[in-house]
């Protein structure tokens, strides 16, 4: 079932049901184009995942849609928390039919540059990480990501949209952040079991852009609005008009 086909309401659903915010969901069908724009132009590729977690967007673009596993020759994953990586590591002994993805445990920070060897990638990923990134640390990744790219490789980075997570926050009576603020994100509702709290570091999209422009070009962003009117009443956050939940970036890193 690919992204916005038939069955998508019921795949969304099922995550609604789990606690899940749909961020995944609305990014995915605009992600997945462009990763799949970004192979064909590419023979045998090598794909960085940058903030992996458990595999999900390796393992759902690999397998969703066949043939896709023959565009690539290895799928790097990046992980920094340990027990995201045991995660990953079952998932990927489970579901890796073509033994395609690649797990290396990595904690991205200004001060631990990617144990990989200059020009080697050629194409980037991240979704919903950066945003877990202060200013000095994306400053370096996003350097650090331009050396490991080979010349004509690309970075695809999807991410919350800022306008929308101060929105999201005005409606609910809290703080509007500042630049580099730091703030825990939950995704799951408070009383949920588990972890599910996250420190992330606040930066406006024009700051996140002029970050991104120091290493790369921005070749386009794509705003990202839910492709089903199904959720419109139960979930009417996902639907501003004018403010879309998430932005995918294709980035070509600088000469």
């Amino acid at each position: 079932m690919l992204y916005g086909d038939a069955g998508w309401e019921k795949s969304w659903k099922s995550f609604e049901d789990s606690g899940n915010i749909g961020i995944t969901h609305v990014t995915n069908p605009a992600l997945f184009k462009e990763i799949d724009k970004a192979l064909s132009e590419q023979t045998n590729a090598t794909l960085l995942d940058i903030g992996a977690g458990s595999n999900s967007l390796a393992l759902s673009f690999l397998y969703e849609k066949k043939g896709r596993t023959q565009l690539v020759d290895t799928w790097i994953s990046v992980e920094g928390s340990k027990e995201l990586i045991r995660e990953s590591k079952k998932n990927i002994e489970e579901h890796d039919t073509d033994e395609k993805i690649s797990l290396i445990p990595h904690h991205v920070e200004a001060a631990n540059p990617l144990p990989l060897e200059d020009h080697s990638i050629d194409i980037a990923l991240s979704r919903h990480m950066l945003m877990h990134l202060s200013t000095i640390d994306l400053h370096a990744h996003m350097k650090d990501l331009r050396r490991v790219l080979k010349s004509n490789g690309v970075y695809i980075a999807a991410i919350l949209n800022p306008e929308y997570e101060q929105w999201k926050r005005a409606q609910a009576g809290e703080v509007v952040l500042i630049n580099d603020q730091q703030y825990e994100y939950s995704f799951l509702p408070k009383e949920a079991p588990g972890n599910h709290t996250f420190i992330q570091h606040f930066k406006d999209r024009s700051t996140l852009e002029k970050i991104f422009s120091e290493s790369f070009t921005i070749k386009k962003i794509t705003e990202c609005f839910p492709v089903s009117d199904e959720f419109k009443k139960t979930h009417a956050r996902y639907y501003m008009k004018d403010t879309p939940m998430t932005l995918v970036y294709v980035l070509q890193p600088l000469p």
